[in-house]
């Protein structure tokens, strides 16, 4: 009886040394958390209104800078229009004249009342003169207005011609040619091209949401690829709000700055999060063996 207690009791401190070990060996327990780099944009480039493509000027793979023209539209009939405007905003004929009419009609109207202070004017003539006036004042008015009105035109016209080049939004890489020259953009469909924005990278992680407790907007943290040949760091853009109910998850962006493209889009890598465990209890026997 006294030797099967001795063994009791030896299993059980055997059991506890174990047990201290195990939990000493690793307080922290990682989780990588897996994920993939994205473009930080991918922008489908569409037209402004529908037409005709009758240049292109980059191809597949290039790389392209904010503002830099990109395609156009047939622009044939509103060149024409353009030009026509153009025209008649410079056009100055009608001004002229109009303004000579006034210039006359002041200058009579100015000897009418000279010779009324004299006594040799009826005052309906200068009645009628200056009724005359007003009425070429008026004209010439009317022709300014037109001419402003034809400007606007014109610049509406031109407006028009802008709306029918196709702009970089952004700077990017072309990915893909969705219409050539010469084929119709619809209304329906008027993506032209498509781009992406690879100077920075975006990695959607699903984080278990007691791991995402300890992440914030812009936190700093250790991305590693999966060949496990390099880190680098990335910062934290968004920490949704909700988490997923099936999955437990939730939703973590990190950005990662790309300007030189050492990284491509596509890459595999993963987040590693350290969980720390629950403390452990250290059980203290006498020299007895009592606990």
């Amino acid at each position: 009886m006294a030797k099967f207690k001795e063994i009791l009791h030896l299993s059980k401190v055997k059991f506890l040394i174990v047990g201290i070990l195990l939990v000493n060996i690793n307080p922290l327990c990682a989780n990588n958390v897996d994920g993939f780099t994205e473009p930080y944009r991918t922008i489908n480039v569409s037209a402004a209104e529908p037409g005709i493509i009758t240049e292109l000027f980059v191809k597949e793979g290039d790389t392209v800078h904010q503002g830099q023209l990109l395609a156009t539209l047939d622009m044939d009939v509103l060149e024409a229009a353009k030009e026509t405007a153009k025209a008649g905003k410079q056009s100055m004929g009608r001004i002229k004249s109009a303004t000579a009419a006034v210039d006359l009609k002041k200058e009579r109207l100015q000897k009418l009342e000279e010779l009324q202070a004299e006594g040799h004017a009826h005052p309906e003539e200068i009645m009628r003169a200056r009724t005359e006036l007003k009425i070429a004042e008026a004209e010439l008015l009317a022709v300014k207005e037109e001419q402003i009105i034809k400007s606007l035109e014109y610049s509406r016209i031109q407006s028009q011609i802008e709306r029918r080049k196709i702009i970089s939004p952004i700077d990017g890489i072309v990915t893909r040619i969705h219409k050539e020259v010469s084929e119709y953009v619809a209304a329906t469909d008027p993506v032209v091209l498509t781009m992406v924005q690879c100077g920075r990278l975006k990695i959607i992680f699903p984080v278990p949401a007691p791991d995402a407790l300890r992440l914030s907007v812009g936190q700093k943290v250790t991305v590693n690829f999966s060949d496990g040949a390099e880190t680098t760091e990335g910062l934290v853009e968004v920490v949704s709000p909700v988490t997923d109910p099936e999955s437990g998850t939730v939703r973590v962006k990190v950005v990662l700055e790309n300007p030189d493209g050492r990284y491509r889009s596509g890459m595999a890598c993963f987040l590693k999060m350290e969980t720390a465990t629950q403390p452990s209890l250290t059980a203290v026997m006498d020299k007895s063996g009592k606990q």
